[in-house]
């Protein structure tokens, strides 16, 4: 199947950004993982995995050094700092990061994310492994209540697979996040060079 050699790929092209971040010095991309390190690749989870690892909000620190533009989609929810990263020519996956601002009393979960520039949009996490980085798919994240969620670079990202267009610096595309109380809104995401 396609998706399965383009997550590979993916996971490549991530590992390699992330690699070339932490060469240039920006440490905050790679979150400690450790306590996942024992978990397999697979989307397939049990319960106890779903509910172990998508807890990543404030304490995931700083989101890194690009700022955006700040996103209100409801009365509880917020986005800010989206962005994609511009792809070179003949790459068919790109990434997609934002911070989710939960301002309810109640804990959301971001459950879908859609596009029209990729046939498929997935959430991922990279995470470290035996010293190396890994990368899976997940089934949602969790904004709790009153906190941040930060997707970013080394850690959880939207993963647009199978893209029908390049992703080109200075450009927006729009992207539809859908949650688990019914808020589905739609974003302007700029496209930004990559590292």
């Amino acid at each position: 199947m396609k998706l399965k050699s383009l997550s590979l790929l993916a996971a490549a092209i991530l590992m390699s950004q992330a690699a070339n971040a932490h060469h240039h010095g920006d440490h905050s991309e790679h979150a400690d993982h450790s306590e996942h390190a024992d978990h397999s690749e697979h989307a397939n989870h049990s319960d106890h995995e779903k509910h172990s690892h998508h807890h990543e909000h404030a304490h995931h620190g700083s989101n890194s050094e690009f700022k955006g533009e700040s996103q209100s989609i409801s009365d509880a929810i917020t986005i800010e700092d989206a962005r994609a990263k511009a792809t070179i020519p003949g790459v068919k996956v790109g990434a997609g990061y934002l911070t989710i601002v939960n301002e309810s009393d109640e804990t959301l979960r971001l459950t879908e994310a859609k596009t029209t520039v990729a046939q498929h949009t997935e959430i991922h996490r990279m995470f470290m492994r035996d010293s190396k980085m890994a990368m899976r798919k997940v089934d949602y994240v969790e904004i709790e209540a009153n906190e941040k969620f930060y997707l970013k670079p080394g850690g959880y990202h939207l993963m647009f697979m199978m893209l029908n267009q390049r992703l080109t610096d200075g450009e927006n595309i729009e992207v539809e996040l859908v949650f688990d109380n019914g808020t589905t809104a739609t974003i302007d995401m700029p496209v930004i060079k990559a590292d």
